[in-house]
C-alpha cells in the first residue's frame, strides 16, 4: 500500500510513503554501485523488457520476512510493451469489428489497383498497434508490400535549433 500527502514543513510538497518505498529503499542500499535491485513484484511488471537475475533471500529493515531481490542484469533488446504482452499472450480482441472491417475494404480497394493511405491515430492506450497487429494477421501473405512507421512523440516539441 502507498500513502500520499503533505507531511511536516514539506512546503506543501506531496511526498509518498508505504511498504513498495521502504523496500525500495532497503534494496537501493542492497544493489551497491551501479548496481540495480528490485522486488518480485517489479521484477514480474519488467519481465521481457529487462533481464533479471535472483539473488538469495535477504532480511530488509521493516519487514517480518525475507524477500528475493533480482538484479536487473541488462535490457531485452528492441522490447516494446506490445512485444512483452505479445509473448505473455494477448487477451481476445473485442469490440474492434468495425475497424478491422474498415481496414480490410481499404485493402481490398488497394488490391484493385486504387492507391490507398490509411494513418491509425488515437490516445494513448487506444489500441492501435493491437489493431494494426490484428489486421496484419489477417492479411494475404505475400500479395501485398507492407511498410510500417512509428513516431515517437517525446520528439514532437523539440526545438529547432537556432540559425544564426
Amino acid at each position: 500500500m502507498l500513502l500520499t500527502g503533505t507531511r511536516g514543513d514539506r512546503g506543501g510538497r506531496m511526498g509518498i510513503t508505504g511498504t513498495p518505498v521502504n523496500v525500495g529503499a532497503r534494496l537501493k542500499a542492497w544493489a551497491g554501485v551501479n548496481g540495480i535491485l528490485v522486488s518480485e513484484e517489479t521484477r514480474q511488471a519488467v519481465e521481457g523488457i529487462f533481464q533479471a537475475e535472483g539473488l538469495p533471500p535477504i532480511i530488509v529493515k521493516g519487514r517480518g520476512q525475507a524477500i528475493t531481490p533480482y538484479r536487473i542484469l541488462s535490457e531485452v533488446p528492441a522490447a516494446t510493451r506490445f512485444g512483452v504482452a505479445q509473448r505473455r499472450g494477448l487477451t481476445p480482441l473485442v469490440g474492434r469489428t468495425a475497424k478491422l472491417e474498415q481496414l480490410q475494404d481499404r485493402l481490398a480497394e488497394a488490391g484493385r489497383g486504387r492507391g490507398q493511405l490509411v494513418v491509425v491515430t488515437g490516445e494513448a492506450g487506444y489500441g492501435k498497434t493491437r489493431l494494426v497487429h490484428e489486421f496484419r494477421k489477417r492479411m494475404v501473405r505475400g500479395r501485398f508490400l507492407v511498410l510500417e512507421g512509428r513516431c515517437q512523440s517525446h520528439g514532437s516539441v523539440t526545438p529547432l535549433p537556432s540559425r544564426r
